[in-house]
């Protein structure tokens, strides 16, 4: 019985294993703490950016400043920018115009409302720079994107 109890080492080598288990151990507990912070941390990001980015649909014809959104979240503007980027997967403005442009094609199909009035309803000032960016966003201009897109009654 005592020779399958006896260990092949001594019990110096026994004593660095034992130090070296513990801190393997902790090494092991100290990523897995890290992962778990990282993934609250990421949680907790995606919570703020997520009510701003449910302003931006509701609202897409207000005038969201970057300045102000970040603030909304206590981030810095650099830092606003570089987590909206990486949970959306593109910039804030980029972001704002594509919820704006959806929703230019929706009032464009679902409405007769003149695209002057829509240009105003999504907070462009100017229904010309509305067209433009209206045409470089869908490769079509308003207008024909109505005619094209128009459903038959």
């Amino acid at each position: 019985m005592k020779s399958i109890l006896r260990l092949p080492y001594s019990s110096q080598s026994w004593q660095a294993l034992g130090v070296q288990a513990v801190l393997k151990a902790k090494m092991i507990l100290m990523e897995l703490l890290l992962k778990v912070n990282s993934a609250f941390h990421k949680t907790s990001q995606y919570a703020k950016i997520h009510t701003v980015l449910s302003d931006i649909i509701t609202h897409p014809g207000e005038k969201h400043s970057i300045r102000k959104m970040a603030e909304r979240c206590h981030y810095s503007t650099d830092q606003f920018r570089r987590i909206f980027l990486s949970i959306t997967g593109v910039l804030p403005q980029a972001y704002i115009e594509g919820i704006r442009m959806q929703h230019a094609a929706e009032l464009l199909t679902a409405t007769n409302e003149d695209i002057e009035s829509i240009a105003k309803k999504l907070g462009f000032e100017d229904r010309f720079y509305f067209s433009r960016r209206f045409k470089k966003f869908f490769h079509i201009p308003p207008a024909a994107y109505r005619q094209k897109n128009e459903v038959k009654k």
